[in-house]
């Protein structure tokens, strides 16, 4: 649990500069607690001065001390108040400034001192805090009662500050003897029994805020140079600026006024983004996120439960997530687009207060801003602020080994949701990868997905490229643009990457392949030897890097790569920097050069970027340029450790198990896994045939050792379930099966998996006889792979990818396939019960041979689909195109196909079926009259269907 101090610092830090002690120089057992109100004006309780003799009020933080006068003290009539004035002003002590905006259950904090002056060896008294809650407002707001905090002797005359606002809301006087908590006087009393210090506080409120908005304009002024002055590929000629092009947005179907069916009749795509978001409105990312911010137009077509206060922007990586947010500050900021509100932009990767973020975002954002940004921010400015939030998926937590990232994202947005936004006109935007429960998130908040770029801005970007670039200029022409994305084969694979902005960046450097079988990772692998033979040339290699080889350098980048993804932040620490350039292949340069001439020489060579932590010049962070590359380099790094190391002879078990926990021990992140998948599947050395003849022996070592490295603990089960699933991944990558001495190993490791590890990627894995009931593996990659004879009852796949994966004589009772990908999957022969996808789109899927019972098929589009020979009770094709569908021989109810919205090509229906179904049709209540299109679309009816009313 993060402690008070790290919660609550900058409000503490300003109360312990403004809390001094008071006590009677004759008699140093009698002291008590006061604070400044103004720079000359210290308030205390009456009863800690009106007894002392020698009154004394010391700062015990500059040391500075004040003998006191008692003329100079003036006592409230009816209330436990002194105020004492000073003959000089303080600079030095910060003044604690009241405000009436508090309620019951409000968190408070108290400073003051605690230790009899006497016990104290430097006879300063013992300083000491406590935070408790509100529990009543009594008589007329002239008293609060608190709870939990426990004032103690010497706390008398401390402020009582809410911890909500900042501002102090009372004094406290006493404790309630023989309970925790006490009673404070209501800053309405002390205005009543001081009425000077109104228009005091009320100044100094107004000079505040002032130096608060000059500190807020600073800021603002930095946002807007990020877009101006970020370079790409460390190209001091090219900044984001010059080549940035606005993309356009897509809107999540249910965040929408209406539902688009027509949109779902002619999808034939394999991407959950074109299913679930609508492109309909012919408008920019840029231009709906201006228009949102100020309630202009766009609200017109977000739902009316829709929050007016968080919007949820999600992109694949590389495709302009935090371009997109640079462009949109310059324009709030720089532009004459009139934003009088202030604007605070956090990476989510930046903010420390790990189990603050959770369980109140809001509340660690604004101590963030306030502790790192604006030292003055109030709450008040800052709910009248535009929020900036980029990286979701980036937040440090969600690297952990201990739960699952995607479980924090959906807490954080569960407790966006339940904060109470009334009276509060902040906005917020969140961008983020497709992490989020997208039917829990789009039942609360709007959501937007940035488009991939079309061909004209593909050739407007490269124009701008080509004009810019100097240090990597471009190796293709808009002509070859055109080409790619024409319909030729060769160019087929490219023609799904080059849409992706960092893709089309990467592929204007390392030019065209004609190969239809071309991935992502021959790309980056591609570019990364262009940097490093770059670097290579004798003419513009740093000289300090004289005397490596090109393999060199390419195994310093993967190690580097490899310590960033394992660390769980983005970053490396400088010594962490340092420390790996002097291990391996760089020690044979440690003679001749210092840390700092091999750092530079490597900033220079590479796509690093330095990140100032502190306003020490030698107080950095290292990263890569984008994200994107660090885990590239990381998968390769992890396979040259595998294909080296174990895939040669005389391996032994336990050099096998200490490798695979080096590289496995740490979870993968989809990305990674992809690259890997890649990586193996186009390697062709000896090592790999090595490594798929012998990986089998090696499996009994891994089951005994339970996955452990050689010193972990036992009961470490996350690492243990870490490295199962990369070893699973191996197996898949050399397209073997993953066996183990019996399948109840294998269940229990996935089950482990389901519970800590998400998502998951599974493509290619292959299930046997597996008892997999209740398995959770939602938001995963589940490519190609193969469930036979598996129990699948109470399994989630939601928002999973499940192309060309199979479910063959499997129970599926209960599963929810909400908003999967479902492409060329086959079912035949399985047991499918409440089946209810929704807003799915079923692309060359076989039920052939099922028995499916109570299945909703809502709102779906079913293309080449075949449910011959199946039995389908309670089956709804409510709102469905049925585009080539079979029912061969299959027993199916005529109430399936009540408000089906259109048949196009469906076969296998008898003549006796079709005319009772065209019966139901002439009826008013259906809303949708297709009987024409049964007679003109349906084809090859045939007396097989076995006619069945409910």
């Amino acid at each position: 649990m993060v402690s008070n101090k790290e919660i609550f610092s900058s409000i503490e830090a300003r109360i312990k500069a403004a809390t001094v002690i008071i006590y009677d120089q004759e008699d140093i057992s009698n002291f008590g607690t006061g604070f400044f109100v103004a720079k000359d004006k210290i308030l205390t309780c009456k009863h800690v001065t009106s007894s002392m003799k020698k009154v004394v009020v010391e700062d015990t933080n500059t040391p500075k001390k004040w003998i006191i006068k008692k003329p100079s003290i003036k006592y409230s009539k009816k209330h436990d108040l002194a105020l004492i004035s000073l003959v000089k002003p303080s600079t030095e002590n910060s003044i604690i400034l009241f405000d009436q905006g508090y309620e019951v259950f409000d968190p408070i904090v108290a400073w003051g001192f605690s230790l009899l002056l006497q016990e104290d060896p430097e006879g300063k008294g013992d300083e000491d805090s406590f935070n408790g809650k509100i529990e009543a407002i009594l008589k007329q707001r002239t008293h609060i009662k608190f709870k939990e905090g426990d004032p103690v002797e010497g706390f008398s005359g401390s402020a009582l500050v809410s911890l909500k606002t900042g501002f102090a809301i009372g004094i406290i006087p006493y404790k309630i003897e023989g309970a925790s908590g006490g009673i404070a006087l209501s800053e309405k009393v002390i205005f009543d029994s001081f009425p000077e210090l109104i228009t005091i506080q009320e100044e100094q409120k107004k000079k505040t805020s002032s130096e608060e908005q000059k500190q807020i304009k600073e800021y603002e002024n930095s946002l807007s140079k990020y877009y101006q002055n970020t370079k790409i590929l460390n190209d001091e000629h090219l900044t984001l600026k010059d080549i940035y092009i606005d993309p356009g947005v897509s809107i999540f179907r249910h965040s929408l006024y209406e539902i688009y069916n027509d949109e779902l009749q002619n999808v034939d795509e394999r991407s959950l983004v074109r299913d679930l978001f609508i492109n309909k409105y012919n408008i920019t990312l840029n231009q709906l996120l201006k228009q949102w911010v100020e309630l202009q137009g766009v609200n017109d077509f977000f739902t009316e439960t829709s929050s007016k206060n968080v919007l949820f922007v999600l992109a694949y990586p590389g495709q302009g997530k935090t371009s997109s947010c640079y462009r949109l500050l310059y324009e709030l900021i720089d532009s004459h687009y009139n934003i009088i509100r202030p604007i605070f932009f956090i990476k989510f990767r930046d903010i420390i207060e790990s189990d603050l973020i959770i369980t109140d975002p809001i509340k660690a954002i604004y101590n963030h801003l306030k502790e790192n940004v604006v030292s003055l921010l109030t709450e008040e400015t800052f709910y009248n602020s535009i929020l900036i939030l980029d990286g979701l998926d980036e937040l440090e937590i969600f690297r952990s080994p201990i739960r699952s990232y995607t479980e924090y994202a959906d807490k954080i947005v569960s407790r966006l949701a339940a904060y109470n936004y009334e009276e509060k006109t902040i906005k917020v935007i969140v961008t983020s990868r497709y992490y989020i429960d997208l039917a829990e998130v789009g039942n609360r908040f709007p959501i937007v997905s940035i488009n991939e770029f079309t061909v004209d801005q593909q050739k407007s970007w490269l124009n701008s490229y080509t004009e810019f670039a100097k240090l990597f200029p471009p190796k293709i022409s808009p002509i070859d643009i055109d080409e790619i994305n024409s319909d030729s084969l060769v160019y087929s694979s490219l023609k799904e990457l080059i849409s992706q902005p960092i893709l089309l960046q990467i592929i204007a450097i390392v030019g065209v392949y004609k190969d239809d079988k071309i991935n992502k990772s021959q790309i980056y692998k591609r570019l990364f030897t262009d940097i490093v033979n770059k670097v290579w040339d004798n003419q513009k290699r740093p000289p300090l890097l004289t005397g490596l080889t090109p393999h060199d350098l390419r195994s310093v980048l993967q190690k580097i790569a490899f310590k960033i993804y394992y660390s769980g932040y983005q970053y490396l620490n400088k010594p962490e920097f340092i420390a790996i350039l002097n291990q391996g292949e760089l020690t044979t340069l440690r003679l001749v050069q210092t840390d700092e001439d091999l750092f530079r020489a490597m900033m220079i060579a590479f796509y690093f970027k330095k990140r100032h932590k502190s306003d020490s010049d030698d107080d950095y962070k290292i990263e890569f340029l984008h994200k994107s590359l660090s885990e590239y380099l990381s998968a390769e790094y992890i396979w040259e450790e595998i294909k080296n190391k174990l895939g040669n002879s005389g391996v032994k078990g336990a050099i096998f198990s200490e490798i695979l926990f080096k590289v496995f021990s740490k979870f993968m992140p989809l990305e990674v896994i992809s690259h890997l998948k890649e990586i193996i599947n186009d390697d062709k050395s000896e090592q790999k045939t090595y490594l798929i003849k012998n990986i089998n022996n090696f499996r009994a070592t891994l089951y005994e050792k339970e996955f452990r490295g050689p010193n972990e603990e036992l009961n470490d089960i996350k690492k243990s379930a870490n490295v199962f699933y990369g070893y699973g991944n191996l197996c898949a990558s050399l397209k073997m099966d993953m066996k183990a001495d019996s399948n109840f190993e294998v269940s229990i490791y996935l089950h482990i998996l389901d519970q800590y590890l998400q998502p998951l990627d599974l493509s290619y894995w292959s299930f046997y006889d597996l008892n997999l009931q209740g398995f959770h593996a939602p938001k995963s990659i589940i490519k190609s792979a193969t469930f036979t004879n598996c129990v699948l009852d109470r399994a989630s796949f939601r928002q999973s990818d499940l192309s060309e994966t199979k479910f063959i004589n499997c129970k599926l009772n209960f599963v929810d396939f909400y908003a999967c990908i479902l492409y060329k999957n086959d079912f035949t022969s399985s047991e499918i019960n409440n089946f209810a996808p929704r807003v799915n789109n079923f692309i060359n899927v076989n039920f052939s041979e099922c028995t499916i019972t109570d299945a909703n098929f809502h709102e779906s589009t079913l293309k080449n689909v075949s449910f011959d020979r199946s039995k389908l009770f309670k089956v709804s094709f409510e709102y469905t195109a049925l585009k080539n569908v079979s029912f061969f021989n299959a027993t199916v109810e005529k109430y399936s196909f009540v408000k089906v919205n259109n048949f196009e090509e469906v076969y296998g229906l008898s003549k006796e079926f079709l005319l009772e179904l065209s019966k139901e049709f002439d009826t008013s209540k259906y809303s949708i009259p297709i009987k024409k299109q049964i007679y003109d679309h349906v084809k090859g009816s045939v007396p097989s269907v076995k006619l069945k009313d409910f």
